[in-house]
């Protein structure tokens, strides 16, 4: 009876740890002296500067570090090694399922010294050949939505066009907000060739290959669109790969509250109408 239960915990568990593995991002890279050469077991810290969230690694024996299972936030890094001044490199920004290089160079001295590089991880990624778009909250806050669906946003992305053509899946009449999702990636011909994903689990309706309704702006942190040589875990559809998460909180008290008015009066005529249109939606 106990090897039951664990068999069947072990199996209620298993699928968090996949869900996590397609929203989490991972920070990896090379600890080296000022000659070039690997500094072993060198400690790297990782620390989520919104939550508080601390990963700890050590560099294995060739000098290489791998710090994932990282939730989409600002970061700071801290790297010590013994006979070497303190490192610390702040700004650095991981978004989902996002796979970050930084190397790091240390310099002698005593471990009381610290080196405090401010900047972003390199902007190229040279991890793999994955093409990728992170639409951030910057986007959804400012960027017009017609009905706050996010999804509008997924034409953002290069190498994208929004489909016109006719679908089995298309249900225009029944759920008119789908029709956002309608975005062919790397040229794909089928408008639902794309799956959706939110907090790791797949969002969309299975029998016609459609997103479901996502969560308003305000409660989206972010999303990607990979939208070419995605990685194998997302297997199924070959026209892209949208992840999304949700916003999971910080240390400080904080909330939104919006509103958006559309009004006539602030509309130009039709040319060929006599008068102005009358809608007024708050």
């Amino acid at each position: 009876m106990r090897r039951v239960c664990l068999l069947l915990l072990a199996m209620a568990l298993c699928p968090l740890v996949l869900f996590g593995q397609r929203t989490t991002a991972t920070i990896s890279g090379a600890v080296t002296d000022p000659s070039g050469a690997v500094v072993p077991n060198a400690k790297v810290t990782a620390t989520n500067t919104a939550t508080g969230a601390v990963s700890r690694v050590n560099a294995n024996s060739s000098g290489f570090y791998v710090i994932s299972s990282l939730q989409p936030g600002p970061y700071h890094l801290e790297v010590a090694g013994t006979g070497f001044q303190s490192y610390e490199q702040t700004g650095i920004i991981l978004h989902v399922a996002e796979e970050v290089s930084v190397n790091i160079a240390l310099k002698l001295g005593s471990s009381t010294q610290k080196i405090t590089v401010t900047g972003a991880a390199p902007l190229v990624n040279t991890r793999d050949q994955t093409v990728s778009t992170a639409v951030t909250p910057q986007f959804t806050e400012q960027m017009p939505l017609n009905g706050r669906n996010i999804l509008q946003l997924m034409q953002l992305a290069p190498d994208t066009s929004l489909f016109r053509g006719t679908t089995y899946a298309n249900q225009i009449a029944v759920r008119p907000e789908a029709a956002a999702g309608y975005v062919n990636a790397s040229q794909e011909d089928r408008a639902n060739s794309t799956a959706f994903y939110l907090d790791g689990g797949l969002n969309m309706d299975t029998y016609t290959n459609v997103a479901n309704v996502f969560p308003n702006p305000d409660a989206v942190q972010e999303f990607t669109y990979e939208t070419n040589s995605y990685n194998a875990k997302y297997a199924g559809l070959v026209g892209g790969v949208v992840s999304a998460v949700t916003r999971g909180g910080t240390n400080q008290v904080h909330g939104t509250a919006f509103e958006y008015v559309r009004n006539g009066i602030l509309n130009a005529r039709n040319f060929f109408s006599t008068t102005h249109d009358t809608l007024n939606r708050n």
